[in-house]
């Protein structure tokens, strides 16, 4: 998947998630549980699978 393809889907993500999902590097982070919880993931737009690497609380993240 080319480099213009990925930053559609991400605009997409960001439409569909709004201020819920970030974008670090490689893996996507999304806040869910009231923002007290951050699920690190790596998604592989291409193939439609989303792998998650990380569930950790917010205080955990933050470090």
């Amino acid at each position: 998947m080319g480099n213009s393809a990925i930053i559609q889907m991400r605009h997409f993500s960001k439409k569909l998630f709004g201020s819920n999902v970030d974008f670090v590097g490689s893996q996507t982070v999304f806040d869910v549980g009231g923002n007290k919880v951050r699920a690190i993931t790596k998604i592989e737009f291409s193939v439609k699978i989303v792998l998650v690497t990380h569930v950790l609380r917010l205080k955990e993240y933050d470090k």
